[in-house]
């Protein structure tokens, strides 16, 4: 999970951000998979998009199983699990879309939403606290 998101969720949602480009260049590949239009591209970004929602998926399924106290987990585990957790928090998405007027033009062209959807980036750092929540409590 931390391999998908960190070498293909994130770069997707910072490569349509433009931060990429300010960092020092974007993956070529992926700067078409944001700005072209045309269908194979179109069934990538529908590939994206599943992947993202079973990742997605995913990490309330971690949250369980470090929240339950019938399994003690190794600190690797732990580990691991913050740095899942914490990621989605350090990524640079678009600001497009919102604080504007609904249905706005930008809205519209903006590839994240276009991909994940509305709300998408919103709940996978809303499930990332809570599994820090977790982290935190079960290590106590």
């Amino acid at each position: 999970m931390k391999n998908q998101l960190t070498k293909i969720i994130y770069p997707f949602v910072e490569t349509s951000s433009g931060a990429a480009f300010e960092i020092g260049g974007s993956n070529p590949l992926l700067q078409s998979v944001v700005k072209d239009n045309s269908y194979p591209v179109t069934g990538h970004r529908k590939q994206l998009n599943e992947l993202f929602q079973s990742l997605a998926s995913v990490l309330p399924r971690i949250n369980h199983l470090v929240s339950a106290e019938s399994l003690a987990m190794s600190d690797s585990i732990i580990v691991s699990a913050v740095y899942i957790a914490i990621g989605p928090f350090f990524v640079v998405e678009s600001g497009e879309g919102e604080g504007g007027a609904k249905g706005s033009k930008k809205e519209k062209e903006n590839v994240i939403l276009k991909t994940f959807g509305k709300s998408a980036m919103r709940g996978l750092r809303l499930d990332a606290l809570a599994l820090i929540r977790s982290v935190s409590l079960s290590s106590r």
